[in-house]
């Protein structure tokens, strides 16, 4: 019964979080169907999908 509620309880939470990362994407100034990618010295839109890298020196 304790490893139910233990479930419930980590299920409730992810909702939570997946529900507010969502009203982030919302806000972002990039295109849809892509998303704010964020390196140490710049930003930039990345593709939904795509594998970004912040490359060196950039």
């Amino acid at each position: 019964m304790r490893k139910l509620a233990l479930i419930v309880l980590a299920l409730a939470a992810f909702a939570a979080a997946s529900t507010s990362s969502s009203a982030s994407v919302t806000t972002s100034p990039c295109p849809p169907g892509s998303h704010l990618f964020r390196c140490p010295t710049r930003t930039f839109c990345c593709p939904n999908g795509a594998f970004c890298i912040c490359a060196p020196g950039t």
